[in-house]
């Protein structure tokens, strides 16, 4: 945006509308009006040893759905979306490229950290599929406070928590 001299403090306002889903800043009204978005999360990441194992487990075991493959030289932006919420948060399965994600990697799943955490519908039903899947549980469903929790290995190096409210 192009002005003619530089705004003085009189011409900004601020204000925010009654669902507190975005906010706008108006400079000299008469002259432009644009929309700040808040800060929302669009992508998250898991550290994977293998990107194609990854996309297979969680894609095929897990049940989410394949969103996108970017080629970047060795590695790929390689993500996964919940089937319920496509246009959502994405899930990048992250290459470990860089020497040190293998040591926290390793030092999370030796702790028994999970590396991420998925919210179920009924947690005793999922546990019981994904074991009949396959899946290696370190934790079966127990009682936490107000929630349920399971933890079990992704076959990528992480545990991987899922959780019941």
């Amino acid at each position: 945006m192009l002005f003619n001299r530089v705004p003085k403090e009189h011409d900004l306002l601020f204000f925010q509308n009654s669902n507190f889903e975005e906010s706008r800043i108006i400079i000299n009204p008469q002259i432009c009006s644009y929309k700040i978005k808040k800060m929302r999360i669009k992508v998250t990441s898991v550290m994977v040893d293998d990107q194609d194992k990854a996309l297979k487990f969680y894609t095929e075991i897990l049940g989410f759905v394949f969103k996108r493959d970017i080629p970047l030289g060795e590695h790929k932006w390689l993500t996964v979306v919940s089937k319920d919420e496509q246009d959502g948060v994405e899930l990048l399965l992250e290459p470990m490229a860089f020497p040190p994600a293998r040591v926290f990697q390793k030092a999370l799943f030796d702790a028994g950290i999970p590396a991420i955490m998925f919210l179920v519908t009924d947690i005793q039903k999922e546990y019981e599929r994904l074991q009949k899947a396959g899946v290696e549980f370190n934790m079966a469903p127990t009682r936490m406070g107000p929630s349920t929790i399971a933890v079990f290995k992704d076959t990528c190096g992480n545990n991987v928590q899922i959780f019941q409210v």
